[in-house]
């Protein structure tokens, strides 16, 4: 067996649970539907939404495969240098923190981290995607659910501009984006 056939093997071992394909399937809806799902209150109204709980899962699958992910990332070269900017990223975390406690303001430190982690769970994400797709047979179905949702935002838009369907959000997002209605379900 090759090395490429033998990380083609363990690529498709590591797509045959459930968990791993409805964590990017949610990922992938949450790209065009930021989906609240819990209420918190840090600072304002908060909401934990669809990507933020799936990203645990992702961090889950990372965490369990990381030796395959991480042979992957060193592999292409663009995931390579973003990976590289995401470990830069973790590390000026220590100069937000203590210049954040400096000025008192821990709030600061905070909204970093999550930023943070948007950061790197959209990226394994992106990780993981390019491995499930290198099964060509995989491209369509892919292909076809992202087209299939951008046309569906792209009506939405459209028929919230001309005032068929109301504004899908609440009113704090109607209020931020002072009323601007192209914005699909908090998309």
């Amino acid at each position: 067996m090759t090395r490429t056939e033998y990380i083609n093997k363990q690529i498709k071992q590591l797509f045959k649970p459930l968990y791993v394909r409805l964590a990017l399937l949610f990922m992938i809806i949450s790209y065009f539907y930021n989906l609240p799902v819990i209420k918190y209150s840090v600072q304002g109204d908060n909401e934990l939404r669809l990507y933020d709980v799936a990203g645990f899962v992702v961090l889950y699958i990372l965490y369990n495969n990381w030796t395959l992910i991480s042979f992957y990332i060193r592999s292409k070269t663009y995931l390579k240098h973003m990976h590289t900017f995401i470990l830069w990223c973790a590390f000026t975390l220590i100069f937000t923190l203590l210049f954040s406690l400096f000025k008192g303001r821990p709030l600061w430190f905070i909204k970093s981290v999550l930023y943070y982690y948007h950061m790197v769970v959209f990226f394994y994400t992106g990780v993981l995607i390019a491995m499930y797709l290198r099964d060509q047979s995989k491209y369509k179905g892919v292909a076809s659910m992202v087209l299939i949702l951008a046309i569906l935002e792209a009506v939405v838009v459209f028929l919230q501009h001309y005032g068929f369907i109301p504004f899908l959000w609440n009113a704090v997002y109607k209020e931020a984006y002072g009323g601007f209605l192209s914005r699909y379900a908090g998309a």
